[in-house]
């Protein structure tokens, strides 16, 4: 019996998809309702969902530049909910993406050499 065969790229191209709407709608649903804080809080996670969806198209979630900008994402991210009254876990969003930020850049030093 054959089996099933799904392509990867496709049902991640489609999850991505996905969640970008989900994204989009609660964006305007905070600017529909007059939640001008809550909107303003949301954009560094709407960022990193327009990032993934453009990486994951462009097939570039290798790339240098695609990593910067989506750990300097986690990292604002992070650094927002924080300062809006977060917790440990906001902190270790902050954290996380420093750490990442510094391991993409030991790599760009390790490769100029």
């Amino acid at each position: 019996m054959p089996r099933a065969r799904f392509d990867v790229t496709t049902v991640m191209k489609a999850f991505v998809s996905l969640l970008l709407l989900v994204g989009l709608w609660v964006a305007y649903s905070h600017l529909r309702s007059g939640d001008v804080d809550e909107f303003v809080a949301f954009l560094p996670a709407l960022y990193i969902f327009v990032l993934l969806t453009v990486g994951v198209f462009r097939d570039a979630t290798r790339e240098r530049w695609y990593q910067v900008a989506l750990w300097v994402g986690v990292t604002v991210w992070g650094g927002v909910e924080y300062l809006l009254g977060g917790g440990w876990w906001e902190l270790a969003l902050v954290a996380v993406g420093l750490l990442m930020l510094a391991s993409v850049g030991y790599e760009r030093l390790q490769t100029r050499e």
